[in-house]
């Protein structure tokens, strides 16, 4: 399996229900995504070429001057890094192997508050989980802290996970976010809403270790979205990520 198809269709998305999709938010949408998707979606990876050989290495020349075949074992690592993964180290991915040893978040305690900070908390946890997902293909608990009808991710997850049963992996496929000066008001549909500004780093996605290709663009670009967010029983569940009316995310 590639992940190209799904790190086109993934990321943070958009609207998912008849309420969220009633509003006037405009959706940042890719040339690609035009073509191919129905509806217009917001991308966090958008591929710089529309296909790429499957055989063909795309990993940079400092990268291949830095290990040779001789140099690694069986799972792309070197000596250097089998002993950080044996004495249960952190290392991260690269084009020659997957990560190994992922810290896994640990949800903090402040975002069970129903209040802005709670709300913030939550979203950095999200963040955070989601890309322990990204580099491990473990989607449980971030499957379970978002909404269920939010297709976009749901199916992100389910894919994620079966590219790394298959052998597959991401590099630095990395969000951030950052949080603009915001109101914590309850809207009508029963979602808060607030104004993050996300970032995606440039990343490559792998097959093997002679096949990964590079993954890059952010679509947001340092703008605002607005995200949304249910609570209930003292728990927060993320909703989706919407673009801001009369922002035009293509420029």
């Amino acid at each position: 399996m590639s992940f190209k198809s799904w790190l086109l269709r993934s990321s943070v998305v958009l609207c998912i229900s008849s309420l969220l999709c009633g509003c006037s938010a405009q959706e940042p949408v890719s040339e690609k995504d035009k073509m191919n998707s129905p509806s217009a979606s917001m991308t966090a990876s958008v591929s710089a070429s529309a296909s790429s050989s499957a055989g063909t290495s795309s990993t940079s020349e400092s990268e291949n001057a830095s290990t040779s075949p001789d140099d690694v074992n069986e799972s792309g690592l070197t000596a250097e890094e089998q002993k950080k993964v044996d004495a249960g180290e952190y290392v991260a991915a690269s084009v020659k192997h997957r990560a190994f040893n992922v810290p896994k978040p640990v949800f903090p305690e402040a975002a069970r508050e129903e209040t802005l900070e709670g709300a913030e908390a939550f979203i950095r946890y999200w963040v955070d989980l989601r890309n322990y997902a990204s580099s491990t293909g473990d989607v449980d608990d971030i499957s379970r802290i978002t909404a269920p009808d939010n297709d976009y991710e749901q199916d992100f997850y389910r894919d994620l996970k079966k590219g790394y049963l298959e052998g597959a992996w991401l590099v630095d496929f990395v969000m951030k976010v950052d949080f603009e000066d915001n109101d914590f008001v309850l809207g009508e549909d029963g979602t808060y809403r607030f104004l993050i500004r996300p970032s995606f780093s440039d990343s490559y996605n792998c097959t093997g270790s002679s096949r990964c290709e590079p993954e890059t663009g952010d679509l947001f670009k340092g703008r605002p979205g607005s995200v949304a967010l249910y609570y209930d029983q003292n728990q927060w569940t993320f909703v989706a990520l919407l673009g801001v009316e009369g922002i035009d995310y293509n420029e």
